[in-house]
Formats: structure tokens, C-alpha cells, sequence
């Protein structure tokens, strides 16, 4: 240990805050301007909003508000499973009941512990069990008797300085990548909507379905799985997938530049154009365009609201209602002059292209941070030798 390093458990440096859901029946409570953070919110590691919001009413009537720069952590679900997610706050939220907020206690850095969560992530979830109801949890007494080294506070600052520094990259492509997304629903809506030709096609002649199905045993352990976990929420760029040693069941075969679309009713807003060649879940549709040209529009035309909004009204079954193809392919879609096309294509393909680049920045920027941090947080390696991304040290 480090000179100066102090052995600390968890309990010394942080409490724990408990979150809460208000009253679903009290619509006072609901659709506020506040941010309510639950465990669907946590894939992202910086929250600046969320799917749910409640008012001013509702604080401390069930839940409770934290500042922004507050880390918060996923106690309670099935989530616990496989990740234990880990964000900070970016503007005051609320949260619930199964998430924990922390609380520093005096010779601790919040954005220091931040870090030695991330880096520890495997051997907490090491300690998740499972409630009387078979959810998993993580027991707040397990978690804060875990044990660290805690450096000087200016040596807590300095790590958390290199490896936000990471963050700061990464959270900077993905705003890059909200941006270009936005500037392309944009182009589309007013193309669809001022485009010279009258008539309209439909999307099945545009589009096809394909079903490529086939067994994860036999192919390579490291090739590319796309689980409904893994398609964004309102987003056409896929960011992260797994492995297909992961799973088991039959699979459908990808290819890049197909289109995934999640079928199933909660999942009808993921969908994301597929930068590599992989294998996905069974209850995505692997979309192919017919013309490689049409990719941006097509996309554009599957994602965007109105055809979302259709999948929902035509979907069936009871418990879990599906998306058709067989309907969906039936939905018009404005025929578009080959001109009209290519200045489409020309102004949107590069913004697809460029957020595929950022996501697979990102995906390195964060390798690069998971491999440094231990070393950083356990003072294997000093923080004046530690590597600082180019542009954060440029700037």
C-alpha cells in the first residue's frame, strides 16, 4: 500500500440514501419537470434525464431529490444478474426505490469513489443475492463492509481527474452523436414532407425481412450478439453488444448495415442500423434494404414516430404483443424522386457513418479507462504516470 493510503471500508466513506416511487394514483405527483431515476435510466453512466418525471408535490412523499454529481447505484433487479450499473448525476433528481444515492463522508471525494466502484463493479456484483420474491439484490451491510485503500484527498482528486477525463471524452461523442441524430430526423421530416413527388410506395418495397436463424453453439465464441438489452432507447446507434458464448437459444443471423428492430411492444423505439455482422436476439426483425443507397432512408422511416405509433396499434398477443412484418410492410412511405434520394442520402449517410465512428471511440475510450483504473484505484500505477486521453490533455 501506497504511502499515505489508509485501509477503509466502504461504511467509512459513503452512506447509503434510499429512493422511493409516490403514488401512482396522485397525479400531482407525476409528469413534472423533475428527473426520476429508475433502473431502465442506469444504462447511462451520466443521467441528465430520464423517462419518468415527477413534480416538486412529490418530494418526500415517497421519494427523495439529490444534487447533481451524485452517483447512484442500482440495490434491487434482475440487473443484478449480469452488471451492476453505476451513474452520476448530472442535475438534481429523484429516484426509487430500488436504486441507493451516496453520500460522502468528510476525507472522501465523491468522484474518487465514483471510480472505485467502476473499478470493483465485478466483485460486488460477486456479493448480489437473491430476495424472498427471487430478484436479486445487494445488501446495504454486505456492501458497505467491503474493504478499500483510500489515498490523500489530493491524491483521490488527482486519479478521478485522469479518469473523468475518459468520461468527459466519451459523454462529449455521445452528445456529438444526439446531435447528428436529431439533425437527421430533422432532414427526413421535411424531405417526407416537401419532397416534389405526390405519390407513396410501400416500405416492403424499400425493405425486406430476413430470417437467418442459427445455433450460438456453432459459431465462434467472439462473435457479436445484439440482445434487446443492447439496442438504444430512442437512439439508431448501437453502441454496445455482447458475445454469443453469452446466450443459447436460436438466434437470427446480421449483417452490417442491416437494421434491428426490437419487436416486441416495449422495445418497438429500439432501433439501430448494425455496424458489424453479428447475431441478435429472435425477438428483433433483421431488416435488409433491397438498394444499399436506400440505407438512410429507410432507417429514418423505421424509426421514426409515426411508424413506431403504428407498430404499437397493430401489434399482437396478450402478455408480450409482437411486431408483424407482414403488416408492417404494408406501411406507405413517400416515393422519393432518385434526385430528391441522393441529396438525402448525401446529407444523412455521413451523419450515420460519423455517429458508427464516435460509438466505436467511445467503445475504446472506455476499454482504455476499465484497463487503467484498477491499476489507478489500487496504486499499482502512480497518477503522474497514468496516460491522459489526447484531447483532454490538449486541451
Amino acid at each position: 500500500m501506497n504511502k499515505g493510503w489508509e485501509k477503509k471500508s466502504l461504511g467509512d466513506c459513503v452512506e447509503l440514501i434510499s429512493g422511493g416511487t409516490p403514488s401512482k394514483s396522485n397525479p400531482a405527483y407525476w409528469n413534472g419537470d423533475i428527473p426520476w431515476v429508475s433502473c431502465k435510466d442506469m444504462k447511462a453512466e451520466r443521467l441528465w434525464d430520464t423517462e419518468d418525471h415527477i413534480t416538486q408535490a412529490a418530494i418526500d412523499h415517497g421519494t427523495k431529490l439529490v444534487d447533481a454529481g451524485t452517483t447512484l447505484i442500482v440495490v434491487r433487479g434482475m440487473i443484478l444478474a449480469r452488471e451492476f450499473p453505476i451513474a452520476r448525476t448530472m442535475r438534481p433528481v429523484a429516484f426509487n426505490q430500488d436504486l441507493k444515492a451516496l453520500k460522502l463522508k468528510p476525507g472522501s471525494d465523491s468522484r474518487f469513489i465514483h471510480c472505485w466502484l467502476l473499478a470493483n463493479r465485478r466483485e460486488i456484483l460477486a456479493i448480489a443475492d437473491e430476495a424472498a420474491h427471487g430478484t436479486k439484490r445487494l445488501q446495504t451491510d454486505r456492501l458497505l463492509s467491503l474493504r478499500l485503500h483510500l489515498p490523500p484527498l489530493t491524491v483521490q482528486r488527482a486519479i478521478a481527474r485522469v479518469i473523468f477525463a475518459y468520461d468527459d471524452l466519451i459523454e462529449n461523442n455521445t452528445r456529438r452523436i444526439a446531435i447528428l441524430e436529431e439533425m437527421a430526423r430533422r432532414l427526413f421530416d421535411s424531405t417526407a414532407g416537401g419532397c416534389a413527388s405526390s405519390g407513396t410506395q410501400l416500405l416492403g418495397e424499400l425493405v425486406c425481412e430476413v430470417r437467418d436463424p442459427v445455433d450460438p453453439s456453432l459459431l465462434p465464441s467472439a462473435t457479436p450478439y445484439v440482445g434487446l438489452e443492447h439496442l438504444p432507447r430512442r437512439s439508431t446507434t448501437l453502441r454496445e453488444w455482447g458475445r454469443v458464448e453469452e446466450v443459447a437459444s436460436l438466434k437470427l443471423r446480421f449483417l452490417l448495415n442491416d437494421i434491428l428492430f426490437g419487436k416486441i411492444r416495449p422495445y418497438f423505439h429500439k432501433v439501430a442500423v448494425a455496424p458489424i455482422s453479428g447475431v441478435c436476439s429472435s425477438d428483433a426483425i433483421v431488416l435488409r434494404c433491397r438498394r444499399a443507397e436506400d440505407r438512410a432512408f429507410v432507417l429514418s422511416c423505421v424509426s421514426s414516430d409515426p411508424f413506431i405509433a403504428h407498430a404499437v396499434q397493430t401489434s399482437n398477443g396478450t402478455k408480450m404483443p409482437r411486431a408483424n412484418w407482414s403488416v408492417l410492410q404494408n406501411w406507405p412511405v413517400p416515393k422519393l424522386t432518385e434526385s430528391e434520394l441522393r441529396r438525402f442520402s448525401a446529407a444523412v449517410e455521413p451523419m450515420i457513418d460519423l455517429c458508427c465512428a464516435l460509438a466505436a471511440q467511445n467503445r475504446r475510450l472506455r476499454a482504455a479507462r476499465d484497463l487503467l483504473l484498477p491499476k489507478l484505484i489500487s496504486g499499482e500505477i502512480e497518477v503522474g504516470a497514468a496516460p491522459i486521453p489526447e484531447a483532454a490533455a490538449a486541451e
